[in-house]
């Protein structure tokens, strides 16, 4: 019965850590280029 609980906290951290790490590289992807994307005027209209 323990291992049962044990196995499924383990494999619900072992998810969210992944997520978290993918959530981290697709964030930095994103500011790179949010940062490296060229001002237009026409963009904000």
């Amino acid at each position: 019965f323990w291992s049962h609980l044990v196995m499924a906290y383990a494999f619900t951290f072992w998810t969210c850590r992944v997520l978290l790490k993918e959530y981290e590289k697709v964030a930095t992807m994103r500011l790179h280029f949010l940062a490296s994307e060229k001002r237009r005027p026409d963009q904000f209209t």
